[in-house]
């Protein structure tokens, strides 16, 4: 990543659907298959339907107020480009960094509120998430005079 300021877009992600819909669709599975007074199963498959719904507005479609479109990090700190369109300054929290997908934990630098971004390979550039696993990893001034 350059010096200056660098920015990584979120996309939708395919994987998240994936994960989302099986998760979902697991959850319903079991209900139909638990031994409870069919009122509660009804009610559990309603309230997990909803989750669903609203988990695939928020973390796929990326159209909640809260979701995290971009990820900036300048000589400033962090910030979150929110799809509502506010920009949040940001401190980085606990990081999870795998071949599957990379986690990043914020929390707002006033009010307090965190922000968890989930970036799956297909969700940016390969490029990007490649520089910024490198800078989380080695530290970002570490790995750009690696690059040059």
């Amino acid at each position: 990543m350059s010096a200056g300021s660098e920015s990584i877009p979120i996309r939708a992600s395919r994987i998240l659907l994936i994960i989302l819909l099986c998760s979902h669709a697991l959850a319903v599975v079991a209900l139909m298959l638990a031994d409870v007074h069919w009122m509660l199963r009804t009610s559990l498959t309603f309230a997990v339907l909803l989750h669903a719904v609203y988990s695939h507005h928020r973390y796929y479609a990326l159209q909640h107020p809260d979701s995290v479109v971009q990820v900036m990090r300048g000589s400033d700190g962090w910030s979150l480009l929110l799809a509502g369109g506010s920009r949040i300054d940001a401190a980085l929290g606990p990081v999870l960094i795998t071949s599957f997908l990379t986690l990043l934990n914020f929390k707002s630098t006033s009010g307090g509120k965190k922000y968890a971004v989930l970036i799956f390979p297909d969700a940016t550039d390969q490029h990007l998430i490649r520089q910024l696993r490198g800078g989380l990893r080695y530290g970002f001034e570490e790995s750009e005079s690696r690059a040059e």
